[in-house]
């Protein structure tokens, strides 16, 4: 379910209480007004906050936006942060990966992009077809 304006106002403490231990490699701790930045990207619909739920309790939280690459003009549709509050079991992640790529169609994007260190969420892409050979490189300056 996408939250609107609203709901992510109400519940801004709780999505970013776990959004930023998730936040993407681009952003840096030296940042301190990145959160405030995401809430405002979120309220401006610049951004989408989903969660997905079962049994009434929430069990993910994801923010995705659509990034166009200024050199190309490729639309990807970007998987900008996922926290999952226990494991998804296998039809939930396969729920979770058709959503996100029927999104990625509806808004006329080229590709889903994310980042991921974590060995079980790499495993999983690559089962989904995904490509996971590319290395995110940076270094704080």
């Amino acid at each position: 379910m996408k939250l609107s304006p609203y709901q992510i106002s109400n519940d801004w403490e709780a999505i970013a209480s776990v959004i930023e231990y998730v936040l993407p490699p681009l952003s840096s701790e030296k940042n301190k007004d990145r959160m405030n930045n995401l809430l405002k990207t979120l309220i401006e619909e610049l951004a989408d906050c989903w969660i997905l739920s079962k049994d009434g309790g929430t069990i993910a939280v994801f923010i995705t936006n659509i990034i166009v690459d200024q050199m190309t003009n490729d639309r990807c549709f970007n998987i900008h942060s996922l926290y999952g509050y226990r494991p998804l079991n296998m039809r939930l992640w396969t729920m979770l990966f058709e959503i996100v790529e029927k999104k990625a169609i509806e808004l006329k994007c080229n590709k889903v992009v994310g980042y991921s260190s974590v060995p079980r969420i790499i495993e999983l892409a690559e089962s989904f077809g995904w490509e996971t050979d590319c290395r995110f490189i940076s270094k704080e300056v």
